[in-house]
């Protein structure tokens, strides 16, 4: 079965430089312990969200496996649990072997399959008493207790007096191998930062001052408050070839309601931030797809930090490669779930994205070389040796993006 670009451990390089002060603030020894044991606790204001998955997810966890995890929030509010997958052991007859004990507000009850509750306090154990193994995936969220507006306002419609997709460099036709792009080559290229840990994790694009896009597989069953994005870089072992490198904390992970993580279906996800993303000439928004859906070229440009080859080396520099877009039947052949209208299908033998870059752009570029957002890497198998790769494609949620981010004005530039 194909596997995401990013596997192993959360993250891949310690960042050593400006930006370590403000990160070690997050480390915690609690918090420390609290993951060792498999205890998970928090509390929610009104308006977070983050999402909750089994220790190795997507695949199953370990037999006989206990974890907990608590969310509580302030009294009127209450936390929604939402467990659209839920796949247990059972028994011929449907009872439950393994069990997620969910207990609200002091309501205890058993569950092994999909299920949704809401409560000021909830607590969640996975009690696992067979060798089998199973997997879930929920989402945590903290509502205000109040009558609901049922009013509701339009998102802004795509503006043309305004500017994305800004870089210094025109792009060639085709790269020949992956390499170092030039200093603010991409100023809309992100990544994600573990705060306890200091190390990078996937890519992301910035698309407006308070929003990354990336992959749903980079952010399910990770708590946002523990991610910042960091924008503006080139070199993540040293921080002196850049003055422009910042460092904004995740508010929020939105992940598309439809993702599916046994197919990768929908694997798109939007983070949100704390305090608006610092544009400059240097950082800024890619322009979205809204007058074409086809790429203009037939090569997509991608980006990232990640491995050179599987299995291979990390890159302290962030590297581009163009990608040759290929016909469907290309990922059809290989990936059984492969969806020609929400993906693209991708391949230059030898060259891909690869582990760590799960989440980041590939871009194309209209006539006035503005840097459009057109796929987002989402899956392979062996980084372009043999196999193609998928993307999921922007264009396909667009409707989605502006419905959950209403107050943004994105730019709607033509090719």
């Amino acid at each position: 079965s194909a596997d995401h670009y990013n596997t192993g451990t959360m993250g891949h390089r310690i960042l050593v430089y400006l930006i370590c002060p403000v990160l070690c603030l997050l480390w915690s020894p609690a918090a420390s312990q609290q993951q060792a044991s498999c205890f998970y606790r928090q509390f929610m204001e009104p308006g977070r969200m983050f999402s909750l998955n089994n220790p190795g997810y997507p695949r199953p966890y370990p037999g006989f496996t206990s974890c907990t995890w608590e969310a509580y929030t302030r009294q009127g509010a209450a936390v929604e649990v939402d467990c659209r997958v839920v796949n247990l052991s059972k028994t011929l007859f449907g009872s439950c072997l393994d069990y997620l004990s969910v207990t609200v507000d002091d309501k205890p009850n058993e569950y092994c399959s999909p299920f949704k509750v809401s409560g000021t306090k909830v607590k969640m154990n996975l009690q696992a008493r067979t060798r089998q193994g199973g997997y879930f995936q929920c989402t945590f969220k903290a509502t205000a207790d109040q009558t609901p507006d049922t009013t509701t306002n339009p998102p802004n419609p795509p503006s043309q007096n305004c500017d994305c997709g800004w870089n210094k460099k025109a792009p060639r036709r085709r790269i020949v191998g992956g390499q170092e792009t030039d200093i603010h080559e991409f100023p809309s290229m992100a990544v994600f930062v573990h705060g306890s840990s200091r190390s990078t994790w996937c890519g992301a694009t910035i698309i407006s001052s308070r929003a990354v896009l990336t992959a749903a597989h980079c952010t399910a069953g990770n708590n946002p408050s523990d991610y910042g994005i960091l924008v503006g870089e080139h070199d993540v072992s040293k921080g002196s070839e850049t003055s422009d490198t910042a460092l904004v904390w995740v508010s929020q992970f939105i992940i598309h309601p439809d993702y599916n993580p046994a197919t990768q279906a929908n694997d798109i996800a939007l983070a949100t931030t704390e305090k608006p993303i610092p544009f400059n000439e240097n950082i800024g928004p890619a322009c979205l797809p809204f007058n074409f859906q086809t790429p203009t070229m037939k090569y997509l440009t991608v980006a990232g930090w990640g491995m050179d080859e599987f299995g291979g080396t990390l890159s302290d520099v962030l590297k581009k490669v163009a990608l040759r877009i290929v016909p469907n039947n290309f990922c059809t052949r290989v990936y059984k779930h492969y969806d020609p209208v929400n993906q693209i299908c991708t391949f230059e033998r030898g060259k891909d994205a690869c582990q760590y870059d799960s989440g980041g752009p590939l871009y194309d570029y209209n006539s006035e070389q503005k840097q459009f957002l057109m796929a987002v890497v989402s899956y392979g198998n062996d980084c372009g040796r043999l196999d193609p790769a998928v993307n999921t494609r922007v264009h396909s949620y667009l409707d989605w993006i502006q419905s959950q981010l209403p107050s943004e004005n994105f730019c709607k530039k033509s090719e």
